[in-house]
């Protein structure tokens, strides 16, 4: 559920949904927040399913963060429902 979440963890699927594959540490230089943050909701997406970590041929201990198809079902869900509000929001009273 979307209320549930912040804005963090739809950013978060949003960067892997879009780009691919991820390490924390690059997720965490796109959006102005610490590491340490980012690793915490990589690991609480993680720990729902909708992400996992995978090895990344270009450094041994970084691993990369991609989305699961449980993660990709809720990106796009969400993305709708967003997109709903959004077209509420510019219809005139």
């Amino acid at each position: 559920m979307l209320t549930g979440w912040g804005a963090g963890s739809f950013g978060f699927m949003r960067s892997l949904a879009l780009i691919g594959p991820l390490t924390v540490p690059q997720i965490a230089r796109m959006r102005p927040t610490s590491r340490q943050r980012m690793q915490r909701l990589a690991d609480e997406l993680a720990a729902e399913g909708l992400v996992e970590f995978v090895d990344n041929p270009r450094h041994r201990k970084s691993k990369l963060a991609r989305l699961t198809s449980k993660g990709e079902a809720r990106y796009r869900e969400l993305s709708v429902r967003l997109l709903a509000i959004a077209s509420a929001m510019g219809q005139p009273i």
